[in-house]
């Protein structure tokens, strides 16, 4: 019964104090070494930068949720959002160039190429549709691939998509690109 006492008296004010405190110095050691890691990370590794994009988020939700800590104190994403868009928008330049590089006038001897194409098309869409850094909910990577009517004609002329919901979404696509 004294203990209990003692636990509820004025020492486990001190004790409350001390807890504190060391949740907050556990919160400011895990942000240095993840300060650590986002300076040595290389900027252009898409997979490194997931990574610690992931380990980022998982340690900001510890510090906000489990530590119970003021957002404030969470780890600064800016660095590794900027690289993986950087990231991003270097994919999506390379698919519109693989896209923009087919033929006006295709033709069977073209079909390699369109098959390219829509390989990285799917690729890209794929991989950044998944993919929501930070809680970028909102990236929609089909339609951020604005020439994408000019591979679904292609296709179209070499008979190699029947699926006419999509070619569907491109004329729609390619419709509100004009309007702007």
């Amino acid at each position: 019964a004294a203990d209990y006492a003692d636990m509820t008296g004025a020492g486990a004010l001190t004790n409350q104090a001390k807890l504190t405190a060391a949740v907050a110095n556990l919160a400011e050691a895990l942000k240095v070494d993840l300060s650590k890691k986002i300076a040595a990370v290389d900027k252009t590794d898409k997979a490194a930068l997931r990574t610690l994009a992931d380990e980022i988020d998982a340690i900001n939700d510890v510090i906000t949720e489990d530590l119970e800590l003021d957002p404030s104190k969470k780890v600064d994403t800016t660095v590794v959002t900027k690289a993986l868009q950087t990231i991003r928008d270097k994919e999506l330049a390379a698919v519109m160039a693989t896209i923009n590089a087919l033929p006006v006038n295709i033709t069977e001897a073209d079909k390699a190429a369109v098959e390219a194409a829509r390989a990285a098309y799917d690729a890209f869409v794929e991989d950044w549709t998944e993919y929501n850094a930070f809680g970028d909910n909102d990236y929609n990577a089909a339609a951020k691939v604005t020439n994408f009517r000019t591979l679904a004609l292609a296709e179209a002329t070499l008979g190699l998509n029947n699926n006419p919901e999509e070619n569907a979404k491109a004329y729609v696509q390619d419709l509100s690109i004009k309007a702007r």
